[in-house]
């Protein structure tokens, strides 16, 4: 189909933004108010009590709807977030772009589900991506005493590693690399006052095929920093990324099952593929969060190698294990 000839999807973008208490999601909220100031913001807070939009922008309150004073509105998540969805499609109040800000200790993969799950959200909503802040100066710290901090950066489709002028050149290389240790798919930014100034975090169309082609699958092992002659272990968690490149074809339903039970019986929080499908003339993009997956036809294999590559992302990964499994998906 050609792109002149591509429908236009009209649905609402969504944006899901993470990050550990103090990270800074809620200044970073204040600067996308006010940098975009053409967009008509829809934003869901879950922890609105300890947040504060700043007091300038509110200019009237309807229950627990706020309005901004550039027509955005920001509203209260209690504790179903499909009825809010609907609620909002149902308050007549334009916008056309959705942001939801969780809590310090949420699991961002369980809100990404509602979109990827219920097929009356999918009509209406477009789940853009997952972007997550990380605070440079106490990530370290954070992620080797609370695991929720790792798995923030683990589902998450753009990183930005936030304060970084608190912390030396050299502590900088070092919080990249494990970072990248746990996500390897993810975009990666630094920015100072959560200020990421030509950063592309609202088109991000993190669960299209080209997103997906565009991951660097290959060459990729965990990283250490030699030190003064030392070694020095960078992954202060036990999630972790793991990236297979492999030939063959693989056999839809052996894999369908094979990933299903994976799913269910691992700790794996996101996997992002390009594979070789034996049904498909065109590339199978693959992605997963949490139990769930979804898959769609990508480009056509051209004049190239058909090589599946696959990453996935989660805790306590067995590499052997997850090798052996997918190369027996294969006919």
């Amino acid at each position: 189909m050609s792109e002149k000839n591509t429908p236009i999807d009209k649905r609402i973008p969504v944006t899901i933004v993470t990050g550990f208490l103090g990270a800074g999601k809620t200044t970073l909220l204040n600067f996308l108010i006010k940098e975009f100031s053409e967009k008509k913001f829809a934003v869901i807070e879950n922890e609105f009590g300890e947040i504060n939009i700043d007091s300038e922008l509110i200019v009237s309150k309807d229950n627990e709807i706020f309005e901004l004073s550039n027509g955005c509105i920001c509203c209260v998540l209690n504790d179903d977030l499909i009825n809010l969805l609907y609620e909002l499609l149902d308050s007549k109040k334009e916008f056309n772009h959705l942001i939801i800000e969780t809590t310090g200790m949420a699991d961002p993969g369980a809100v990404a589900l509602n979109f990827i799950t219920d097929f009356g959200i999918q009509q209406k909503y477009r789940l853009d991506g997952m972007v997550a802040l990380a605070d440079a100066h106490n990530l370290k710290q954070q992620l080797e005493e609370v695991e929720e901090v790792a798995k923030q950066l683990a589902v998450a489709d753009l990183i930005l590693l936030n304060k970084v002028s608190s912390v030396t050149p050299e502590s900088l290389v070092e919080l990249k690399i494990t970072i990248r240790n746990i996500n390897q798919a993810a975009k990666l930014y630094t920015c100072d006052f959560s200020a990421p100034k030509g950063v592309n975090l609202l088109n991000l169309k993190a669960f299209s095929a080209k997103f997906v082609l565009d991951t660097d699958f290959e060459n990729y092992e965990p990283v250490s920093i030699m030190k003064k002659g030392l070694e020095k272990e960078h992954t202060h968690s036990d999630i972790s990324s793991i990236s297979i490149v492999m030939k063959g074809k693989l056999h839809p339903i052996i894999f369908d099952n094979w990933i299903t039970l994976m799913l269910f019986s691992s700790s794996i929080y996101r996997i992002k593929g390009v594979l070789n499908m034996e049904t498909f003339d065109k590339k199978y993009i693959f992605q997963a969060v949490g139990s769930q997956f979804v898959g769609e036809l990508g480009p056509e294999w051209k004049d190239e190698e058909r090589v599946n590559k696959i990453v996935f992302i989660g805790k306590k990964l067995n590499r052997k294990i997850i090798e052996e499994g997918f190369a027996k998906c294969m006919l």
